[in-house]
This record gives structure tokens, C-alpha cells and sequence, in this order.
């Protein structure tokens, strides 16, 4: 009985991970969503139309855009426990961007989808003063962003223990 009940949870949550799925594909349309603060030229890397961005590496998500900034992995967050938001963007993922800013020679990417900065070029081990994050282009953002909601849906799936 318990068989058939994990069973049928698991063909549940991959169901709605495919409707999901679907979904984003329908509303997430091309529109811009990147309202930049202007970049100098030096920083085309981060000149992205779609203001969807793919990490290099992990990369930790920042309170502030600092590179003394807390990161959010020791926050106390709801959202965090949840899996509305993480703490890492993991090597590969895809996240969206609302605004750049620079200082110092440092740009700093603000997450769209929840609180907190990450930096555009890491600050230690072998991606110091590397790029870490590199733009999407307008052709891959749909997919890239169907991908955003997918991931999102599954960690709020995987790490809900009520049903």
C-alpha cells in the first residue's frame, strides 16, 4: 500500500512539473525584463536583452551588492525552506536579473525572482576575476526560462512533506 501510494505521489509531482513546464513556455514570453542601470562598455559580457543569465560555476546569493555581503545561506527565510528561493545558484542553472550595478570593478547581478545579488566575476579560488555568469541569448530565453519555473516548481515539490 505504501508503494502505491509513493508511486502515485511521484507521477503526481512529475505531472505538475510538465504542466509547469508547459505554462512558462505560454507566459514567459520574450519581453525584456532587464531594466539596467547602464553599463560601460568594458561590460558588454553583461549586456543581455533578455535579462536571463546562465552560472558558470556556483555561485552564492548575496543580502547586498557587496562582496563583504552576507550570503543568504545562514539566513532564516520561509521562503528559503520552502525552496521558493535559494541560497546557490548552482553551475549551469539559469536565473533572471532586474538590475545591474557596478562598483569597483565588480558588476552585481540583482535576482528577479526573489531577494538577493550575485556578483559577475567570482572573487576567489580559480574564478577570481573570472566571468561567472554569461547572458542568454533572446533565442534560448524562453527555454532558458521554462527551465527557471521548472526548477522552482520541483525544489517547492520535493521539499513539501504534507501530502
Amino acid at each position: 500500500s505504501n508503494l502505491w501510494s509513493s508511486m502515485a505521489r511521484g507521477s503526481h509531482r512529475l505531472l505538475a512539473l510538465l504542466v509547469v513546464a508547459a505554462a512558462a513556455s505560454c507566459f514567459c514570453g520574450p519581453q525584456q525584463v532587464l531594466s539596467r542601470r547602464r553599463v560601460g562598455r568594458a561590460n558588454r559580457l553583461y549586456d543581455s536583452e533578455t535579462g536571463v543569465f546562465k552560472a558558470e560555476t556556483n555561485i552564492k546569493v548575496r543580502m547586498a551588492p557587496d562582496v563583504n555581503a552576507p550570503s543568504l545561506a545562514g539566513a532564516e527565510s520561509a521562503k528559503l525552506k520552502s525552496g521558493e528561493w535559494v541560497s546557490v545558484i548552482k553551475a549551469g542553472d539559469y536565473f533572471q536579473a532586474s538590475e545591474l550595478r557596478t562598483k569597483d570593478g565588480q558588476t552585481y547581478l540583482k535576482l528577479a525572482d526573489q531577494d538577493g545579488w550575485v556578483f559577475g566575476k567570482g572573487i576567489a579560488g580559480e574564478w577570481k576575476n573570472r566571468d561567472i555568469v554569461v547572458p542568454v541569448a533572446e533565442s534560448e530565453a524562453l527555454n532558458a526560462k521554462a527551465k527557471i519555473v521548472a526548477n522552482t516548481m520541483e525544489r517547492q515539490l520535493i521539499r513539501d512533506d504534507s501530502d
